[in-house]
């Protein structure tokens, strides 16, 4: 206890049932969380209950468990801790209970999009050609020009699964969903056909891992009652990312013998895009009736910093609580660490930036931070011809080659030789035509790949490396060099090697899941990061560059007021309070957009923060 100051010692030892912890940027969420843990953990030596702890990203998980080790008395009383990401504990808990409400065991994740998209358009294109279906809900269907040709269909089956997710996000129940604005006859039946197709291929999707739990959860009540009775404390990094779907999870999991710990911060709610809405934390506080303690002394940003982070987001008007403003408990050295660049282009701007990063020359200590990738790709160029590493840590691939991918869509084949967006994916690399493999043929599609790979036993070999009989990265080290992704090979090798060290079965099924539930997050060594404002929450740098500093790009000209503006601003905030050490800030009088080279106006974030 000694490392807290007074607030945190507070949120750590309260005893008094839930709590809701307002922390700010820096103020040392994690190390709240963890402290908090392992205090329970200390005061409970001959317990047997157990702690829940969720957060929403592996990453986080992994550091506050490793954390936790170096502050229990016990290191044995941390089998009592089930540490990870939201979508992890679904996971598990399907995995155990899912047969209850009709789900098979051996299910596989689904985690790429594009996938996805190919399930839901095949099982669109498969029924509306079965003549042997029900003629009404097929005619429904087909007086939509949309469903009548396939090119169109196509061209429209993202914006079709992304009202699906919706759907999905809301967990309507009764008659809510043909209440809603997301209802038509035709989303019905296409939800309908949508989850019959993923129920046959045995695929949750990551929306699904959530909606099946609360789906057991609300039908086995005596199971719900269990966990209740397991978990006596439950606590939640980042809660004001909660989104219906985790809201209501964690309503099934705590009642009100539960304690109910909360870390959020209403001043980085900036995924309302995904159904994120401070609402849900207000609706936790008055149902647990719990108590907030504030937290707003940083140990990350110098005091200039938060001087202009408190400007800022002053001008927020929907909030939780009366503002405390940042406290820094970093004082400033008396140079100026704020600098405000305006240039004629973009050209201009990136340029210096470069030099500016070249005269830093420690790479990994950089990030520079815009609204889009759009403006990214602008650096990217210019780091590629000047031989400067760079990364995006949550855009990139888990995998960078395309062999890799094909070998885990054989894996996927393997698992369940019915998966036929394995076998189509399959069929696309090797150049095999899909439309003329017969499933009835002596000679299967799996035989052909095993020819392909020159390795005709790869089926029984995959299955004995899977099972720890052979030597599995030799192997694969093997197979890729003539393909030369030394990257794929560290990272698939990681990837088994922490399975390994997890409590799952081992088996094929399960180390697939695993990949499919957790983010690589590779950081690349001595590299700029390139970041959006939302893929930055988190992280910190010594040296950061908020770029293109722009009305209609930051904020987005999509945000003309109200909560789309306010969200926006929100974004600002979480990128300048990335610095800990120095912040530049640019914009550009001209800029090149969709619609042509056009004048722009500075950011109206500029002049809130007072530095224009």
């Amino acid at each position: 206890m000694e490392k807290l100051n007074e607030h945190q010692e507070k949120a750590v030892t309260y005893n008094k049932g839930s709590l809701l912890v307002l922390a700010g940027p820096g103020s040392g969420k994690t190390k709240i969380l963890t402290h908090r843990i392992a205090h329970i953990l200390n005061d409970s030596l001959n317990e047997r209950y157990k702690i829940l702890a969720l957060t929403f990203t592996n990453k986080a998980s992994d550091e506050m468990k490793n954390r936790i080790k170096k502050l229990v008395y016990d290191t044995k009383s941390i089998s009592r801790l089930s540490i990870g990401t939201f979508h992890g504990f679904a996971y598990k808990t399907l995995k155990s209970y899912g047969s209850y409400i009709g789900i098979s065991s051996d299910f596989i994740i689904y985690d790429k999009k594009e996938d996805l998209y190919q399930i839901l358009f095949d099982a669109i294109v498969k029924y509306i050609r079965n003549e042997q279906e029900d003629d009404t809900k097929r005619h429904i269907l087909l007086r939509n020009e949309a469903f009548q040709n396939i090119a169109l269909l196509e061209n429209n089956i993202v914006n079709i699964f992304n009202i699906i997710e919706k759907i999905k996000h809301q967990i309507f129940k009764n008659e809510e969903f043909k209440k809603s604005y997301l209802y038509s006859e035709e989303i019905e039946i296409i939800l309908e056909i949508y989850e019959k197709e993923l129920k046959e291929y045995k695929i949750l999707d990551y929306s699904d891992l959530l909606l099946k739990t609360i789906e057991l959860f609300d039908k086995k009540d005596f199971l719900r009652k269990d966990y209740q009775k397991i978990y006596k404390h439950i606590l939640v990094d980042e809660g004001q990312d909660t989104n219906k779907l985790q809201f209501e999870l964690l309503k099934l999991l705590a009642n009100n013998e539960n304690n109910l710990f909360i870390v959020a911060d209403e001043d980085q709610v900036i995924y309302e895009w995904n159904d994120a809405h401070f609402k849900y934390l207000l609706e936790l506080r008055k149902r647990y009736k719990a108590e907030i303690i504030q937290l707003y002394e940083t140990y990350r940003c110098p005091e200039q910093i938060i001087e202009i982070a408190n400007k800022l987001i002053a001008h927020n008007k929907i909030r939780l609580t009366e503002k405390h403003k940042l406290k820094t408990l970093k004082r400033d050295q008396k140079e100026n660490i704020i600098e405000v660049n305006k240039f004629r282009t973009s050209e201009e701007e990136v340029s210096d930036i470069k030099d500016k990063i070249l005269k830093i020359s420690k790479f990994n200590t950089c990030a520079i931070i815009s609204r889009n990738r759009k403006i990214l790709s602008e650096f990217k160029e210019i780091f590629r011809a000047k031989n400067i590493p760079y990364y995006i840590p949550s855009v990139q691939d888990k995998f960078v080659g395309q062999e890799i991918n094909a070998l885990l869509y054989l894996l996927k084949s393997i698992v369940n030789e019915n998966d036929k967006i394995a076998i189509y994916r399959l069929c696309q690399f090797y150049n095999i035509d899909y439309n003329h493999v017969s499933y009835n043929d002596n000679l299967t599609l799996l035989q052909q790949f095993t020819k392909i790979l020159k390795e005709e036993n790869i089926v029984n070999l995959i299955k004995e490396i899977i099972n720890d009989k052979v030597n599995f990265f030799k192997y694969i080290e093997k197979y890729m060099s003539e393909f030369d992704k030394k990257e794929d090979i560290d990272a698939f090798t990681e990837y088994y090697r922490n399975f390994n060290h997890t409590e799952e079965i081992k088996n094929l099924a399960n180390f697939l899941n695993y990949i499919a539930l957790y983010s690589n997050n590779k950081v690349i060594e001595n590299a700029v990061a390139l970041l959006t404002g939302h893929t930055a929450k988190g992280l910190e740098f010594d040296n950061v560059f908020l770029v293109s500093m722009n009305e209609g790009i930051f904020p987005d000209f999509r945000a003309k007021k109200g909560r789309k503006l306010e969200e926006e601003r929100r974004n600002c905030y979480v990128a300048i309070t990335r610095t800990k050490q120095k912040l530049f800030l640019s914009y550009t009088e001209r800029k090149d957009t969709y619609y042509g080279d056009r004048e722009h106006q500075p950011s109206r974030f500029l002049k809130e923060m007072e530095l224009i």
